[in-house]
């Protein structure tokens, strides 16, 4: 019997196609934890994904992620965005359109300047 390996990237890109079809996800509040998942790349498309739905916190931490995608700007109901222990180096400026976010958690990762 072979083993099937399923990388931390594709069990997120899972989930969004599970979100975009699943209409039991529209009008609630979703607080979505990926951490410790080894991931290391979050796909461009994942904030746009969000844009009209009503995720509140995403925790991302304990991760191996470099980058953040610039569509992280278009999740406008987001509260809570935790990116501690990453590798990222930088946040993207597009971070600033998120007008609801009341913490923003980013301890032990290698960000140079905000």
């Amino acid at each position: 019997m072979s083993k099937v390996y399923v990388s931390p990237e594709e069990i997120v890109i899972d989930w969004l196609k599970k979100y975009k079809l699943n209409n039991k996800f529209v009008n609630t509040y979703i607080n979505l934890n990926l951490s410790s998942k080894g991931i290391k790349k979050i796909p461009p498309e994942f904030g746009d994904s969000f844009s009209g739905g009503y995720l509140k916190t995403l925790d991302l931490s304990w991760n191996r992620i470099i980058e953040l995608p610039q569509s992280i700007g278009a999740i406008k109901s987001l509260e809570e965005l935790d990116c501690s222990d990453n590798k990222l180096k930088f946040l993207p400026d597009e971070i600033g359109a998120l007008t609801n976010l009341k913490v923003l958690t980013c301890s032990h990762s290698k960000i140079i300047n905000i």
